[in-house]
């Protein structure tokens, strides 16, 4: 039987994790692993059709394309319909730009990936999306350097808003902006810009954030 949400995210452990990288157009290669490992788990499970990754891991995770494709499956998405979604989307994931300067503009526009993650996910973010699983974006900031890891757990640290206000809790990003983020390899796609702070007041400008 499925465990909920709150059953994968605080039943006790051990916990069962599954972590995805990137490589573009490669992606397809992680989904003929994640056939194979869906197939065995289901027959393992005796769950028949209803099987999902999402029902065995308490966890996903990825950075680029994997987190794209551990959102599909935190979602719930079969395997069989992730390779579908991702085969319609690559001709427009992947598409070069117009106006594109060589060694100096992103190797793909990022309207097509863009367009894609909103279609799928709307304004859902990291508190009211409809995950089934833990789910976790790994993405990098450009102004420190440092990676920066999102995930869906109310209890981790930045969830919420702190009491002075210097910094959005986790829980308001939307995960189609964090997807665009994670893909957003130096070359490939361009940066994703996304608001750390609240929106600026007629007061004044809020204190710099001193997250990681």
């Amino acid at each position: 039987m499925p465990m909920t949400l709150e059953e994968h995210l605080f039943a006790p452990g051990p916990k069962r994790i599954l972590a995805l990288d990137g490589g573009g157009v490669k992606g397809i290669v992680t989904i003929a692993f994640l056939e194979k490992i869906e197939e065995v788990l289901k027959e393992r499970s005796g769950g028949g059709n209803d099987f999902r990754l999402s029902d065995y891991f308490d966890l996903v995770g990825g950075t680029s394309v994997g987190s794209l494709l551990a959102t599909l499956i935190a979602l719930g998405y079969s395997v069989s319909e992730i390779k579908t979604m991702f085969n319609a989307w690559t001709p427009q994931i992947f598409r070069k730009p117009w106006l594109a300067i060589p060694l100096l503009s992103p190797r793909f526009s990022s309207r097509g990936l863009s367009k894609c993650a909103r279609k799928l996910l709307k304004n859902h973010t990291l508190e009211d999306a409809p995950l089934k699983t833990g789910l976790a974006i790994i993405t990098k900031r450009i102004d420190t350097g440092s990676p920066w890891v999102l995930t869906n757990h109310p209890r981790a640290k930045y969830w919420n808003d702190p009491p002075d206000g210097t910094y959005l809790g986790n829980r308001h990003y939307q995960i189609a902006d964090l997807v665009c983020a994670s893909t957003a390899a130096p070359y490939f796609f361009s940066p994703k810009h996304i608001h750390m702070v609240p929106k600026l007041s007629m007061v004044g400008f809020p204190p710099s954030t001193t997250r990681p």
